[in-house]
């Protein structure tokens, strides 16, 4: 069993707006858990209204925080377009490709909702499951 921990922000969406808060919040969480190997930290709970450069910015910020305190962490990361590489705001998963986050022991979420997210979000999800490592944090039927 897991714990997963997250900074989740809907607005501003730009999960760079409260970067020092988010940088604060960490230090005392992975501080408090280190000796735990069953935490995972999600430093940008579906980020909206930000291109992907901003969130991997924010990223490139936020994980070396977790990684001085606890180096084998496991960090989770947003994507674009409410955690959706892009599908739910015009973006594309081909930003993350060509840009990924420079950091072993991470993995980018989506978020899935069946009766809303058809089609579309599934091959979306079934791309980048294919080329990245992947975790559905959110989901619903």
């Amino acid at each position: 069993m897991y714990a997963l921990v997250d900074w989740h922000q809907l607005n501003p969406g730009d999960p760079n707006y409260n970067l020092a808060l988010a940088k604060q919040f960490f230090t005392d969480i992975v501080t408090s858990n280190k000796h735990r190997n069953n935490v995972l930290y999600d430093i940008a709970n579906e980020p909206n209204n930000v291109a992907w450069q901003g969130i991997r910015d924010y990223a490139s910020e936020g994980i070396p925080v977790i990684r001085a305190i606890k180096n084998d962490a496991i960090v989770l990361v947003g994507t674009h377009g409410w955690a959706t590489f892009g599908a739910s705001d015009g973006g594309t998963l081909q930003e993350v490709i060509d840009n990924p986050i420079p950091f072993d022991n991470i993995m980018y979420t989506f978020h899935f909702y069946a009766a809303s997210h058809l089609e579309f979000y599934r091959t979306r999800l079934d791309s980048a499951s294919d080329v990245l490592p992947v975790f559905v944090t959110e989901w619903g039927s």
